[in-house]
């Protein structure tokens, strides 16, 4: 006997073995034991649902000899006959490549004729959208107003093209997307009885592969117990079905929130030189980006996410790392060149790493998601280096808070107070001075890897003072602290100091010219001709000035 596809094999033969559909297949089981069959069907969903099988399954229970629950016994002349294809009573028809209006008219003059092996005379119209206008309005009365013995079962996967005239002659039916779960757990069933080994992981990557169809699941694993030898396990599922290995999206989704734009470029070349799909692999990013956005939203993603505890776990790690700002920037960046790459005229390739890049810094991006997702990260950043400064506000406050004020009378001549000088800082060790160096010159490299030559160029002729977790840069004029102070610049060296440090920084900038001008206003003012010129003009009757 030649060999049957698994699919085929295992259409569900009853109402009772039809997965993930309950509303649909109890409604028709209590319709049988009471008798109120209705004219019309449309049955609606997306692919490998179960439709054609019920509309299958609908017309042997209307003819069964014997029903039992409302299930056709499959046991019966008439059951037997329908399963075998032999029921000329039974018509199915392709509606996608019998779409003119002479097909349909052919079938509807043979409507009126009594059905002459069984009760019923069914008409099973499958991708019904299909139909032409004239068509579907040659139908119209037949549907309303069909003979006793006829019943009609339309089937689509696009209900928004059936007109509204069709609809309303027709009891709907919505079939649901087959969850994961239901259809991993048909997997093992069938695979017990074939004999077909395969562990826990595969069976679930195959179901997850199957995206809510069960038909599309059981052709993957159709396909991969022909190449697989032995036991079937999650690896042999990827390489027979050529999906990516998901330790690589991991790898990715943790380079690009480093800003590692060199691993993210390696690890897509490697992904890219084993053959693997370039759109493939963006969706699989994309669903990846996906799993992480729902982990930083969700109050119980496990719920809401088809994976195994493994790679929930590596979901919590990674996804850690990640605001949801920079989740949803991912998400748009990936969203957008998936819906590019199919009518790409270009190399695909080169599409898919600019993608990457801008996955890795947000500066590659001006879109209003970027500068989001760059406002949350610094502000995060903001939370952070004000915690480790708590500490230390408090000390100065309390410090403040203790001291007493004055309670001598206003009235009393308090001695003139001898002028302080202002403490100058303690000189710096050489350990300091070098910790120092050793920072500033990590800042430089850090802002020329990363292109952000103002910083660079600013710090080209800056010195550095390090003590105390306080960092004092000292740059060549005012303008470069004016700079500096009003844009982003500051947060950022305070950044990178502080992971040269390995700890957190305070940052204080200073320039030449502030240091000039404290000196000159430590020195005593000479007091010059002009000067003299002036008191004298003032006050003649005190001051005479000889020439």
């Amino acid at each position: 006997m030649a060999y049957q596809a698994l699919y085929r094999k295992w259409r569900p033969m009853a109402f009772a073995d039809v997965v993930g559909q309950p509303h649909v297949t109890e409604t028709f089981k209590n319709q049988i034991i009471t008798g109120k069959v209705g004219h019309a069907y449309i049955f609606t969903g997306t692919r490998g649902t179960g439709k054609t099988t019920c509309a299958k399954i609908l017309s042997k229970a209307v003819n069964c000899e014997h029903p039992v629950d409302g299930d056709p016994c499959n046991e019966c002349p008439s059951c037997v006959a329908i399963n075998e294809g032999s029921v000329y009573d039974v018509f199915e028809m392709d509606a996608a490549s019998n779409s003119r209006v002479d097909d349909m008219r052919s079938v509807l003059d043979a409507v009126i004729y009594t059905p002459a092996q069984v009760k019923k005379r069914v008409y099973i119209i499958d991708e019904v959208h299909n139909l032409s206008s004239s068509a579907f309005n040659a139908l119209l009365k037949t549907l309303e107003e069909p003979p006793e013995h006829a019943l009609f079962i339309l089937a689509t996967t696009e209900i928004n093209k059936v007109p509204a005239t069709i609809l309303s002659r027709c009891q709907r039916f919505d079939f649901r997307r087959i969850t994961t779960a239901d259809i991993a757990g048909r997997i093992k069933y069938i695979c017990e009885q074939e004999k077909i080994e395969a562990d826990e992981d595969a069976i679930t990557l195959i179901a997850k592969l199957g995206d809510g169809s069960m038909r599309d699941a059981l052709s993957i694993l159709d396909q991969c117990i022909a190449i697989t030898k032995g036991m079937l396990t999650a690896d042999g599922v990827r390489e027979a079905v050529g999906v990516m290995d998901e330790k690589y999206l991991f790898e990715i989704s943790a380079a690009a929130k480093a800003g590692d734009t060199t691993a993210v470029i390696e690890i897509f070349d490697k992904v890219y030189s084993q053959g693997k799909d370039v759109s493939l692999f963006c969706s699989e990013l994309l669903s990846h980006f996906r799993d992480i956005l729902i982990m930083k939203t969700a109050n119980e993603p496990q719920t809401l996410l088809d994976c195994t505890t493994e790679t929930l776990r590596m979901l919590e790690r990674v996804s850690a790392k990640y605001t949801v700002e920079s989740a949803l920037y991912a998400i748009y960046v990936l969203d957008e060149i998936h819906g590019r790459l199919p009518f790409s005229v270009s190399n695909k390739r080169v599409e898919m790493e600019i993608a990457l890049l801008k996955l890795c810094s947000r500066r590659y991006s001006a879109e209003p998601q970027a500068i989001a997702a760059r406002m949350s990260e610094l502000e995060a950043e903001l939370i952070t280096l004000k915690a480790a400064l708590d500490g230390k506000t408090v000390i100065v406050a309390e410090k403040a808070d203790e001291q007493e004020m004055p309670t001598k009378p206003m009235a009393a001549e308090e001695p003139k107070a001898e002028k302080k000088e202002k403490p100058k800082p303690r000189a710096s060790t050489a350990e300091e001075r070098a910790k120092a160096k050793e920072i500033l010159e990590s800042i430089k490299q850090t802002a020329k890897q990363n292109d952000e030559l103002m910083i660079f160029s600013r710090l080209k002729e800056a010195s550095a003072y390090y003590a105390d977790g306080v960092l004092t840069i000292k740059l060549p004029d005012k303008f470069s602290v004016k700079l500096f102070e009003n844009g982003t610049a500051k947060s950022q060296i305070t950044k990178y100091a502080t992971a040269a440090a390995g700890e957190a920084v305070v940052l204080k900038l200073t320039s030449v010219d502030d240091e000039i001008e404290a000196e000159q206003e430590e020195k005593p003012k000479r007091t010059t001709k002009a000067d003299v010129s002036e008191l004298a003009d003032a006050f003649p009757d005190i001051i005479d000035v000889e020439e």
